[in-house]
This record gives structure tokens, C-alpha cells and sequence, in this order.
């Protein structure tokens, strides 16, 4: 529930596990051991469970679905990939879905150019704490690992709990 990939949950700590307690213990400035201690365990059992959340499914050509205000995460998830695959079509299996919590928001950019006269385009998502932090980002990324940095663009910036709305 705190937006940490896990797909299969038998019991087991699987490699996947061990990497979503890593990544929760950076984020928390906890000791990064894979490994969920007592104290690791009372923390986390403190922490607000995430109420609101958006998801963006997207795939490199450009299409894309967004939703914002779900109440779970699968929710938020299964209708972002509907849209995404409605939108491209025969590609529809490429789309990826992205997920945001509560006040987090999410930027995708996306460019399309002529390289030494090879096409080339590509999409980027990032997800970051504010709106503005997110759209700014969303565009670095672009600019930075785009293969026509130049033609670089926004497509959507929106936040979890839909306050980029207000």
C-alpha cells in the first residue's frame, strides 16, 4: 500500500521484496539492508497509508491514459491501462502503468524527430512531490535521454489527489 512493487505475495522474500523494503528504507533514511527489522517493522506500521491515488499507463509512440482520485491502487492502475490501450490500438500490449499516492504528482513527456535521418520517439514519466517539481522533471528526463532532445514536450502533469485541478 505504499506504492513498492511486489507481484507475488506468498510468504516468501523473493528478490523483488528484499528490493521494495531497499527502496522503502532509502526513501525513510533508514539503514538499506533488504531486511525488515522490528524497529523497520513499527515504523512502517506508523507511517499514513496512502487514500488517493492516480496512475498513468503509457508507451513510447505516445498514447497514454491518466486517473487521479481512486481509492486503491489496482483501481487507479486497471482504469489508466484501459485508457492507455484504447488509445494505441495495435501497440496496446506495450503500454506501462505508473503509480502515484496522495499528494504526489506525475509528469510525461514525450519527442518525435529525425536523427541522421532515422525517426526516433520515446515517452518519459517521473513521479516527484509537487506539480511544478514534476513538470519540470518530467521535461529534464527527456531532454536527457531523448534521442531528439530538442522536439521534447509536455503531455500531461496531474497529481494524485487531483489538486492539479484547483
Amino acid at each position: 500500500a505504499l506504492n513498492y512493487t511486489v507481484t507475488v505475495m506468498n510468504g516468501q522474500l523473493s528478490k523483488e521484496t528484499r528490493d521494495a523494503i531497499s527502496a522503502w528504507q532509502q526513501v525513510v533514511r533508514r539503514p538499506i539492508t533488504g531486511d525488515m527489522t522490528a524497529d523497520d517493522l513499527a515504523y512502517l506500521r506508523s507511517a499514513d497509508p496512502i487514500s488517493k491515488w492516480g496512475a498513468i499507463a503509457f508507451e513510447a509512440a505516445g498514447a497514454y491514459g491518466y486517473v487521479w482520485e481512486r481509492g486503491s491502487r489496482q483501481d487507479a492502475e486497471a482504469d489508466a491501462m484501459a485508457e492507455c490501450r484504447k488509445q494505441a490500438k495495435q501497440n496496446a500490449k506495450a503500454c506501462q502503468v505508473f503509480t502515484l499516492g496522495n499528494t504526489q504528482c506525475a509528469s510525461m513527456s514525450w519527442y518525435r524527430g529525425t536523427v541522421g535521418g532515422r525517426q526516433y520517439w520515446g515517452s518519459f514519466v517521473v513521479r516527484r512531490s509537487t506539480f511544478d517539481e514534476a513538470q519540470r522533471e518530467g521535461l529534464a528526463e527527456c531532454r536527457r535521454q531523448g534521442k531528439a532532445p530538442s522536439t521534447c514536450q509536455t503531455r500531461i502533469t496531474f497529481c494524485a489527489d487531483g489538486s492539479h485541478n484547483r
